[in-house]
């Protein structure tokens, strides 16, 4: 569809549309998708799994799930929410298969934490706002900061009893 758009005689886009376009968002966005590739190709994963999970052990479960969501929010600042869900997705399974517990506490902390935002350029739909000038920084860091502090309290005094209470931790 795409394509027939963009052939001669339908005119959907002119000179001016194009020259307005802001094709460097376009290519900044793709160039963010493609880093999860890259990372998984390089083993990011596997060496954030060798080097870290040693240190989430230590202090029992509770402190394994807390940890998952620190991870992923530190891990965010390199990886886009997408890139971070498959690069670290074996290697939370193999974490929570060792510590004998479901995988998913630590599949939910980690994708809750991937969405706890600091800077635009961390997740797709906020970048736009941000570099259309929907929201200033400003906006952006009062907005994101206070869902930061709301979602690791939601974690640690609601999921994680809940979870417990089900039986998965």
């Amino acid at each position: 569809m795409t394509f027939i758009c963009f052939l001669p005689g339908i005119n959907l886009a002119d000179d001016n549309t194009m020259a307005k376009t802001n094709f460097g968002m376009i290519f900044f966005i793709t160039a963010t998708m493609a880093i999860g590739q890259v990372s998984a190709v390089v083993g990011a994963g596997k060496f954030i799994s060798e080097s870290l999970f040693p240190l989430m052990t230590i202090g029992g479960t509770t402190f394994t799930v807390i940890a998952t969501w620190v991870l992923s929010v530190v891990v965010n600042f390199v990886l886009t929410p997408f890139a971070a869900s498959a690069t670290m997705a074996i290697p939370l399974a193999e974490l929570s298969q060792s510590l004998d517990i479901s995988p998913l506490p630590l599949a939910y902390s980690f994708s809750h934490g991937l969405y706890q935002l600091l800077l635009p350029y961390e997740s797709t739909l906020p970048l736009l706002l941000f570099s259309y000038m929907a929201m200033t920084y400003k906006q952006f860091l009062k907005y994101f900061s206070i869902q930061m502090v709301l979602n690791v309290a939601f974690i640690a005094l609601i999921a994680i009893p809940y979870w417990y209470l089900i039986g998965l931790l």
